[in-house]
């Protein structure tokens, strides 16, 4: 089986660097934007597996960012991970598409077992 790609979309650099070392230590291939800008131009031209977004972005709001993914790729999935979950975002986040939230801080088991689930379940 090839490696799966995954985008990740976040500006905060610590964050970024932390699932890097946990998704490449997994196998899969990562590809990261610091902005919203930058993440919505390689939805566009490329391939991905999914993709995991801060909802916090300086540059687009987070909603706006989700339903331009969305449009740019339909059958991407989706995981969001915000500081500032609580049920009703994540209710949210759901009704616009995204399959799956994590709150910061989590642990890299939670993340990869909320992926390994993503994939499992055929959303790929």
């Amino acid at each position: 089986m090839p490696e799966r790609r995954i985008l990740v979309i976040d500006d905060e650099p610590g964050v970024r660097e932390i699932l890097n070392i946990h998704l490449r230590g997994a196998g899969y291939r990562v590809t990261s934007a610091e902005t919203a800008t930058e993440g919505l131009r390689l939805v566009a031209s490329t391939d991905f597996d999914l993709a995991i977004c801060d909802f916090t972005l300086p540059d687009i709001p987070g909603a706006e960012l989700i339903d331009a993914v969305r449009k740019a790729r339909p059958g991407l999935p989706m995981m969001i991970i915000s500081g500032f979950i609580d049920d009703d975002t994540e209710e949210a986040f759901r009704r616009r598409g995204v399959l799956e939230c994590l709150k910061k801080p989590f642990s890299k088991e939670t993340l990869l077992t909320a992926i390994e689930g993503l994939f499992s379940a055929g959303t790929e």
